[in-house]
């Protein structure tokens, strides 16, 4: 029978997305766009991330993708350091990952930790050569697999980036946070 809770499980085995906005708009929600968006999003940012964590290279430089992440946003810093906080949000996460990110890149030797002589409160993250060779290893892998998006036309990743863009700025001002800030401040 259509409709049925059968029906629905099953729907939930294939695809869980759809089965989830379908069962939203049965029940008359009016979020059933927004819970799609939200459900493809994050199963899409698991994807990337499992793509990224299947290049050797990662591995093989004892990185995870926050790790990663971290030595990218410090290697683009035009004074490759910055304060834990300014980083946790440069690499969108908790400032308790950040600080357990660190500490392994630390102890691989990529990063080292500077306190500021002017504010002693303040701990700058400060990128070291090993780091920025392991970065850029892995980045060229990275590059070279695209991300996983080989087979994805340019004109679908440059609307997806744009309406991403426009996501992340509404979702970001109803928070009230933002990660516009200078990248370069110290």
């Amino acid at each position: 029978m259509a409709g049925s809770g059968a029906t629905d499980r099953q729907g939930l085995d294939r695809d869980i997305v759809e089965a989830t906005r379908q069962e939203f708009a049965h029940r008359g929600m009016e979020a059933h766009l927004q819970v799609t968006v939200a459900l493809e999003v994050e199963r899409i940012s698991k994807l990337i991330q499992a793509t990224a964590a299947a290049q050797p290279e990662l591995t093989n430089m004892n990185l995870g993708l926050a790790g990663w992440q971290a030595l990218t946003a410090l290697s683009f810093h035009p004074q490759k350091r910055m304060p834990m906080t300014k980083l946790a949000l440069r690499v969108g996460t908790h400032p308790t990952s950040i600080t357990r990110t660190i500490d392994r890149l630390e102890r691989l030797g990529y990063v080292s930790r500077v306190r500021m002589p002017e504010d002693r409160r303040v701990t700058k993250v400060v990128i070291l050569p090993a780091g920025e060779k392991a970065q850029a290893l892995v980045a060229a892998a990275l590059d070279e697999c695209r991300w996983g998006m080989a087979e994805v036309p340019e004109e679908l990743l440059e609307e997806l980036s744009s309406g991403l863009a426009v996501l992340r700025e509404k979702l970001q001002g109803s928070l009230s946070i933002s990660d516009t800030a200078d990248p370069t401040a110290t």
